[in-house]
């Protein structure tokens, strides 16, 4: 599976270069931790055309615009890519967010 981590390597350029880079929770004031690495998942997969083993947050997400959090997606061989979550917009209870792979794997 270390195709996916060399994927999501360049994956920042790969989402930012997709239509949908801007995901939406509808969760009020903040997204969990939880709802935040499902999503990052989901559109991190789909950015690079291979399924991950898992995706692990920090923290919740605050809806504020700006606000960061950072998660680590693991590929099914073990191998890791740090992924940063930014809030771009939050109207009324839902929150719009990006995700950022690293240039590089996590060692």
């Amino acid at each position: 599976m270390k195709q996916l981590v060399i994927a999501l390597a360049g994956a920042a350029m790969v989402v930012a270069a997709l239509s949908g880079c801007s995901f939406e929770a509808s969760v009020g004031k903040y997204v969990s931790k939880d709802e935040l690495a499902k999503v990052a998942k989901v559109k991190m997969e789909e950015a690079v055309g291979q399924t991950a083993k898992s995706v692990v947050c920090d923290d919740d997400l605050e809806g504020k615009v700006g606000a960061t959090q950072r998660c680590v997606l693991t590929a099914n061989d073990g191998s890791r890519v740090g992924l940063t979550t930014t809030v771009t917009s939050v109207e009324g209870t839902n929150v719009k967010f990006d995700v950022v792979a690293d240039d590089k794997p996590m060692e």
